[in-house]
């Protein structure tokens, strides 16, 4: 929290709660819009960098190990969620055929689609060694 000598001062702290100190019904008001302005910008910037429509236009699929699911998806599904925030493309995996699924990356552009490959492929040739048997 940031104090100034004089007049009303806000302090925030990491849970819910707020605590403005020598400020008038108006100070708080106006401290209460500006603080839901901000956060509706941030919640709009995030929800956008978030949203990978399904229906995007370019698209490559090839077949890999079946071994290598776990290592593309990470733990709870971070890996492959920050594989597709990093390229900004949506990668699917289809588990329908065991002995050989497919990865689909879908994306706006060609060069995501291609970066997004490109990750994918590091990312089992760095996983090699735990596959193997």
């Amino acid at each position: 929290s940031a104090r100034v000598s004089s007049g009303p001062w806000l302090s925030l702290s990491y849970s819910t709660s707020a605590k403005i100190e020598g400020a008038t019904a108006e100070d708080v008001a106006a401290a209460k819009k500006a603080i839901q302005e901000t956060m509706a910008r941030r919640d709009a910037r995030v929800a956008s960098a978030k949203a990978i429509p399904a229906d995007l236009p370019i698209a490559c699929t090839f077949q890999f190990d079946l071994r290598f699911i776990p290592i593309i998806l990470g733990r709870r599904g971070a890996t492959v969620r920050q594989l597709q925030q990093d390229s900004n493309t949506k990668i699917e995996i289809n588990k329908e055929n065991p002995s050989s699924p497919l990865v689909t990356i879908r994306g706006a552009t060609q060069v995501a689609v291609d970066e997004a490959k490109k990750l994918v492929e590091e990312l089992m040739a760095k996983n090699v060694d735990k596959i193997s048997a």
